[in-house]
């Protein structure tokens, strides 16, 4: 974002988990009106100040037949179509070109669990029904 004046050109904030439906609630908020409540964004007019400021710590994605979830650290993607599913989990410090999928390494058993709740906390918060039936692998 750049608002002269108000917002500094030139600042990146690589902290924040910010998505498209954030934009719509964000100018809302700088127009004074009050964002729709069915919208799942929220306005980023907060970090702007304070690049500490409270935020979201993980954000999801849909489209169709798959889901991402993006952590601070990782992304993990799950598709789930016919029956049929597959996870891909990406560190994306270490590989941030996502060349290397981790989801069938025994080292990231953890992250990968986390993520696999975390999306499953996010689907039963939306009123969805799309999440990993699997404990193991491929």
């Amino acid at each position: 974002l750049s608002w002269p004046g108000v917002i500094p050109s030139g600042h990146v904030d690589r902290r924040a988990l910010v998505s498209g439906t954030d934009v719509l609630p964000t100018i809302c908020d700088f127009a004074g009106l009050d964002s729709p409540a069915a919208l799942d964004g929220e306005s980023v007019r907060s970090l702007l100040g304070n690049p500490s400021a409270p935020w979201r710590d993980v954000l999801v994605a849909e489209l169709n037949e798959a889901r991402m979830l993006r952590t601070a650290n990782h992304k993990y993607m799950l598709y789930n179509r016919g029956g049929h599913q597959a996870e891909f989990l990406f560190d994306l410090l270490q590989d941030p070109g996502e060349t290397r999928d981790l989801a069938s390494s025994p080292d990231s058993t953890g992250v990968l669990d986390r993520c696999r709740g975390l999306l499953g906390q996010w689907t039963a918060r939306t009123g969805g029904t799309f999440e990993s039936t699997k404990r193991e692998v491929r």
